[in-house]
């Protein structure tokens, strides 16, 4: 039985010239299964997103896609995952994204997150439980946000 695990081939996408629109493919079924198993409404990245991702081959590594769209995934909040939704360390990959305006709505979000976490915490009476719940998040990403955001 753990024959057939150590066997078990790593998947591949296919090289950018045989792609065929597989990479879109795979996007929007990664986004319809993140939607089914959390209830959000997340239809699609944007172009911006979508060139960054077919624009190098360690995105064609499976694991590494799906990471990436699970972790835009949870910050996203509106329909679309845009740039500033993707994990930190992909603002430095090739500079890609590391524009002025993107570095600006990044800022934005963050001082809005923090502003809104804050009033729900002084409503809540500072109990975290209550404050996730309405939120929208577990306790634990509360709580990684408060330390981030020096709310502690």
């Amino acid at each position: 039985m753990y024959q057939h695990i150590i066997d078990f081939p790593k998947f591949t996408l296919p090289e950018k010239k045989s792609d065929n629109g597989v990479l879109p493919n795979l996007v929007k079924h990664l986004l319809l299964k993140l939607n089914a198993l959390t209830g959000k409404q997340i239809g699609d990245v944007s172009d911006e997103v979508m060139a960054f991702l077919q624009s190098d081959k360690q995105f064609r590594n499976l694991r590494r896609l799906e990471y990436i769209l699970e972790y835009a995934y949870a910050v996203c909040s509106g329909a679309i995952i845009e740039q500033y939704h993707l994990p930190e360390e992909m603002e430095e990959v090739q500079g890609f994204f590391v524009h002025d305006v993107e570095l600006k709505k990044m800022s934005q979000k963050r001082d809005s997150e923090m502003k809104i976490i804050s009033e729900v915490l002084k409503e809540t009476k500072f109990n975290k439980s209550k404050a996730a719940q309405e939120l929208g998040m577990s306790r634990s990403t509360l709580w990684r946000k408060m330390k981030r955001y020096q709310l502690i």
